[in-house]
């Protein structure tokens, strides 16, 4: 199975070990809710998924936000979920930080396996 590293299994870890260490200095962690824009195309998404995955490891609390909602329910939803920040496809339309995906690839080192919608 390919991964975001461009290799197999082994990177997969080593990816979402950095992706864990990246949202930690942003203050995902116990306590913390942290907002995925998410979409029904991406449920075989590797950057979705991988993203989910290292926010749970971080010990925080992940919401999907899905796309197909309207931006003014979805600002909502994240505010009433307590969100601190969102991992975000699109144009963000949260009252709190939104982390394009495609830049937070790009932090940790790697670039993202799909492209944004």
């Amino acid at each position: 199975m390919m991964h975001p590293t461009g290799g197999r299994e082994g990177g997969r870890v080593e990816t979402t070990c950095e992706l864990v260490h990246f949202l930690r200095e942003r203050g995902a962690g116990e306590g913390v809710t942290v907002g995925l824009e998410w979409h029904a195309d991406d449920a075989q998404d590797a950057d979705v998924l991988v993203a989910e995955r290292a926010v749970t490891m971080t010990g925080a609390r992940c919401v999907r936000l899905d796309r197909s909602v309207p931006p003014g329910t979805r600002r909502e939803l994240a505010a009433e979920a307590g969100v601190r920040f969102v991992l975000a496809r699109t144009d963000a339309c949260y009252d709190v930080p939104a982390l394009p995906l495609d830049l937070v690839w790009c932090a940790v080192g790697r670039a993202p396996v799909s492209p944004s919608p």
